[in-house]
């Protein structure tokens, strides 16, 4: 049996969330800042731009990295897993947390603050691992099975 619990929804929706509003805000400041007339009258003093008007016109130059990078962070979080299988957490491709190196597991925060920490010996080092429920969804069914886990490997 494998538990795989996906990365935290309300990050992920917000990775795309912002790219909607950096594209959105591009759009409207490149709109005003190009082909507006009404605001480049109005924002033009003397014949030069005012700040607003050159604001608008480089706002692109910010805005449509920031939307990329935003789709981006979206696409790569929203496929971001943890697996946890019979003998081994997997976080990622680099950290593997197996089931007989855990030594603690310290969940007495979990119901108030929704963390709990996994101590664990990797190549003869002492490590610690904090798990949140800010970064993923359904971590109550890991905590049970890191529980039953090291319950059954102490007896």
């Amino acid at each position: 049996m494998t538990l795989e619990i996906k990365y935290s929804s309300y990050r992920v929706g917000n990775w795309g969330i912002a790219a909607i509003v950096f594209l959105i805000l591009t759009g409207w400041f490149t709109y005003d800042g190009y082909m507006n007339q009404g605001f480049i009258d109005e924002h033009t003093v003397d014949g030069s731009p005012d700040h607003t008007l050159i604001f608008n016109q480089q706002f692109w130059i910010f805005g449509l990295p920031a939307a990329i990078a935003s789709a981006a962070g979206y696409m790569l979080f929203r496929k971001k897993r943890l697996y946890a299988d019979d003998e081994k957490i997997t976080i990622d491709k680099d950290r593997q947390i197996a089931f007989d190196q855990i030594e603690a597991v310290d969940y007495t925060k979990f119901k108030s603050d929704g963390k709990f920490t996994v101590e664990y010996t990797s190549e003869g080092q002492t490590k610690t691992f904090t798990f949140s429920k800010k970064a993923w969804d359904g971590l109550d069914k890991l905590l049970e099975l890191v529980i039953s886990k090291v319950d059954s490997a102490e007896s």
